[in-house]
């Protein structure tokens, strides 16, 4: 099979790769690359999973997925970001992707150093943002430190 009949990547798993801020920001405009930045349907990446696990990742890095989150006919479905230092900036700025998102139906974020601003961020977002049943958005593992509770 040659590299023109390769079906599209569409689930890309980087566990601990060491990413980064940088890396993120890199990944974060593949999403939405388009051979003719004129023609939204001229999209070259599909790509529908991606985890990025224990990968140095900060609010500087959730700022850029936020951005891609937010763009019209961002592939991703399942976006998984454990163990990252994201803090309540960078989970503000992933809900404030949600308000546009349409594609997004699992959002991972278990030990993401979370506190009382970024919970009621993601809330505001998630109550505005309503799917149709069985259909909207999932968020797995979502623990505040103490001083959020």
């Amino acid at each position: 099979m040659g590299v023109g009949r390769c079906k599209p990547l569409q689930s890309l798993w980087l566990f601990a790769n060491s990413v980064g801020d940088q890396g993120v920001a890199q990944l974060s405009l593949a999403l939405d690359y388009k051979e003719d930045a004129r023609d939204p349907n001229s999209r070259t990446c599909f790509l529908q999973n991606l985890g990025l696990e224990l990968n140095e990742i900060t609010s500087k890095g959730a700022d850029a997925l936020a951005i891609a989150l937010a763009l019209d006919g961002c592939p991703l479905r399942c976006l998984r970001l454990q163990h990252n230092a994201l803090g309540d900036l960078g989970v503000s700025a992933l809900a404030q992707s949600l308000y546009l998102n349409k594609t997004l139906t699992k959002l991972q974020l278990r030990d993401v150093n979370v506190q009382s601003a970024g919970c009621a961020a993601l809330a505001a977002a998630l109550d505005t943002n309503c799917r149709e049943p069985d259909q909207g958005l999932r968020i797995l593992c979502l623990e505040p430190t103490s001083d959020a509770l």
